[in-house]
């Protein structure tokens, strides 16, 4: 089994941007070589991240 996190991201500024941009997102590309056991999104009021786990 392998465990990636693939996005995650703040309200404002986001994974690789600067805190005065709202939400530019950085995230991992989905990994084709592997299929997909399960995808998981860690939320509140927002989806704060996506796990996806592979086979």
């Amino acid at each position: 089994m392998i465990l990636k996190p693939v996005a995650w991201s703040n309200m404002f500024g986001g994974a690789g941007a600067p805190e005065s941009m709202a939400f530019d997102d950085e995230s991992y590309d989905l990994d084709g070589e592997y299929s997909i056991r399960k995808i998981e999104f860690n939320s509140n009021s927002l989806v704060e991240g996506i796990r996806v786990t592979y086979n």
